[in-house]
C-alpha cells in the first residue's frame, strides 16, 4: 500500500515485478480525514487489475528470452485520474501451470519451478 497525507489524482501505476500471477488495485475511498485500514473493505473500490507476465527462458531458438532480466515491469493506465490517498496492490493468483515455453519466475525465486 501506499499513502499520502492528503489525496491526489493518480492515472495510473508503473510495476517494477509483482510475484503473484493477478493483482487486484484498489483506490481508497473514505473520508480524507480517516485513519487507511488495509485489512478492511470499507471505502476500497477495484480501479484495476494486473497480470504479471512469467520470464521467458532460452529454448534455443527464441531471441526473446528474458530469464536472467533483474525484474519485469508493466504499466497500468486508470484511464481517468482518481482522486485518492491511498492504493492498495492484493495479489489474488499465483501461477498453477507454466506456458508451452520454458518459462517461470526469477531464478533467485524458484526459476522454472513453480
Amino acid at each position: 500500500m501506499i499513502e499520502w497525507p492528503s489525496p491526489r489524482n493518480v492515472r495510473g501505476l508503473a510495476i517494477k515485478e509483482i510475484d503473484g500471477k493477478r493483482t487486484e488495485i484498489d483506490v481508497y475511498d473514505g473520508p480524507d480525514g480517516a485513519q487507511v485500514d488495509i485489512r478492511s473493505d470499507e471505502h476500497w473500490r477495484q480501479v484495476a487489475v494486473y497480470e504479471q507476465p512469467l520470464r521467458n527462458y532460452y529454448d534455443g531458438r527464441s531471441q526473446a528470452w528474458n530469464g536472467n532480466a533483474r525484474y519485469l515491469d508493466g504499466y497500468v493506465d486508470f484511464g481517468k485520474d482518481i482522486r485518492t490517498k491511498a492504493v492498495r496492490l492484493r495479489v489474488v493468483e499465483q501461477w498453477t501451470t507454466k506456458a508451452h515455453y520454458p518459462s517461470g519466475v526469477r531464478a533467485d525465486r524458484g526459476g522454472e519451478k513453480l
